[in-house]
C-alpha cells in the first residue's frame, strides 16, 4: 500500500531511519508477513540496542512463530533494558506460565520476575499484584493467588475490580479442586514455604525480601 511505499522511499533516502524501521515493521505485521517484520524489527535494534519495546514486539513475533527460545532471549533482554517497564515483564511471565511447549514452563522464575516488578512499584502497581498472583496461581500456590490479588483488588480503581474479583473466584475454585483431586488417605499439604512479604500499607522497608536470582538466565529445554 501507500504506507509501505511511503516508508521503502524513507528507508532509501535514509537508511539510518530507525523510526521507518520500526513502523514497516508495524506495516508488515498487518499484512501478516512476520518474517518481513522481524527483520525490520532487528534493524532497529541495530541501529539503537537500547529500546527495550524493539525487543518486546520482536519477542511477541517469534513467540507468534513458536521460536520460544528467541522469544525468552528478547523478553529477557527487554527486562534487562528497562526493569521499571511492566510490559516485558507481563510478556516474560506469561511465556513461563503458559508456553503451549511447557519445557519452558518455570513458575519459580515467573514469581520472583513478578515480586521483583511489584517490590520496584512499592507495592503501589495494581498491575503488578495481578500478575504475582498470576505467578503463583500457575505455581499451584492458590493461596498466595488469593492474597496478592485481593491486594491488588485493594488498590485496583472501582471500574477494575469486579473483573479481578472473578480472577480471585477462580483462584478459589481451582483451590477447592486441587484439593479434591487429592487422594483419601493423602493428609492437605501445607505449604511450608515462607510466604511472600504482605506489601505494608505505610512502610515496605519493613519487609523482609527473598534473594533474588538474575532474571537473566534462561531455561534450557532448547527445543515461550
Amino acid at each position: 500500500g501507500d504506507a509501505l511505499a511511503d516508508l521503502n522511499t524513507a528507508i532509501r533516502v535514509n537508511p539510518n531511519l530507525v523510526k521507518a524501521y520500526r513502523n514497516r515493521a508495524g506495516v508488515r505485521i498487518a499484512m501478516a508477513e512476520p518474517e518481513e517484520a522481524i527483520k525490520d524489527r532487528s534493524t532497529a535494534i541495530e541501529l539503537n540496542g537500547d529500546v527495550s519495546r524493539d525487543y518486546v514486539l520482536r519477542g511477541d513475533l517469534h513467540y507468534s512463530l513458536q521460536r520460544y527460545s528467541l522469544a525468552v532471549r528478547d523478553y529477557q533482554k527487554a527486562v534487562e533494558i528497562e526493569q521499571h517497564y511492566l510490559d516485558p515483564v507481563k510478556r516474560y511471565v506469561g511465556l513461563l506460565t503458559t508456553c503451549p511447549d511447557p519445557s519452558y514452563h518455570d513458575p519459580e522464575l515467573a514469581i520472583e520476575l513478578a515480586h521483583s516488578a511489584a517490590r520496584r512499584s512499592s507495592w503501589q502497581s495494581a498491575d503488578a499484584l495481578i500478575l504475582l498472583a498470576a505467578a503463583h496461581a500457575a505455581a499451584g500456590d492458590f493461596d498466595e493467588a488469593l492474597r496478592w490479588q485481593e491486594q491488588a483488588i485493594a488498590i485496583a480503581p472501582e471500574e477494575a475490580r469486579q473483573e479481578l474479583r472473578k480472577s480471585a473466584n477462580e483462584f478459589e475454585q481451582a483451590k477447592k479442586d486441587a484439593q479434591a483431586s487429592q487422594p483419601a488417605e493423602d493428609a492437605p499439604k501445607v505449604n511450608t514455604q515462607q510466604p511472600s512479604p504482605t506489601p505494608p500499607a505505610a512502610s515496605p522497608a519493613n519487609s523482609k525480601e527473598p534473594s533474588e536470582k538474575q532474571t537473566t538466565r534462561s531455561k534450557t529445554p532448547m527445543g515461550t
